[in-house]
């Protein structure tokens, strides 16, 4: 079986960065789209020498205005957060997304501590998803090593452990360490869960 695929720093921008780029482009062409619409209305109005140019100021700055009115009601909560130095803003049901912290430094924190208990730089880590990228980020980029590779442990849309997850982890086990973030209760039978010391959940993988 081909080894599982190893997420990159590459990887993660083309994955989620870009795609977040959608938003900012959209926006602006949309408002580019309505300056193109209204600006030769407001030059008939303003006519001169100058008054195409001032139209297109006088759309821009009221672009600008709306903009910041749509974001009023957020203003108190965004200060709040500036203030107190930690996230605010989000309301209870919402609190567990996209990570279930006050302080926006702690996946990075979790992940260091996370990194530091796993000594090897060739293993196989499989985590949940909102602990996976960070810690994939610290192994590759702050403590370069490239050779860990990155899997979540329950990808979307899969129910239980998966035959594959089965068959990955059969293969790595006697080749490599391997690491998971939780005890999966199906594969104990197969495995031994051997808890690693340390402040994060962690278990090291070993053949029955």
């Amino acid at each position: 079986m081909t080894d599982p695929v190893m997420l990159t720093v590459w990887g993660l921008l083309a994955t989620f960065v870009l795609i977040l780029l959608h938003v900012p482009v959209g926006v602006a062409m949309g408002l580019a789209g309505i300056e193109d619409v209204t600006r030769p209305t407001l030059a008939r109005l303003m006519p001169g020498q100058y008054g195409g140019q001032w139209a297109g100021v006088l759309v821009q700055v009221a672009l600008v205005i709306l903009v910041l009115f749509s974001m009023a009601p957020q203003r108190d909560d965004l200060v709040k957060s500036v203030k107190r130095g930690r996230i605010a803003f989000l309301k209870e049901q919402d609190a567990g997304w996209p990570y279930p912290v006050n302080d926006p430094y702690e996946p990075r924190l979790r992940a260091r501590r996370l990194a530091s208990m796993i000594g090897e730089s060739d293993a196989l880590v499989l985590l949940p998803w909102d602990r996976l990228y960070p810690f994939c980020y610290v192994a590759h980029v702050e403590q370069g090593k490239t050779g860990t590779t990155c899997l979540e442990i329950m990808p979307y849309g899969t129910n239980g452990v998966t035959q594959s997850l089965r068959e990955t982890l059969g293969e790595a086990v006697a080749v490599r360490p391997v690491y998971l973030g939780n005890e999966l209760r199906e594969l104990r039978g197969e495995f031994d869960f051997k808890r690693v010391l340390g402040m994060e959940e962690l278990y090291r993988l070993e053949k029955k």
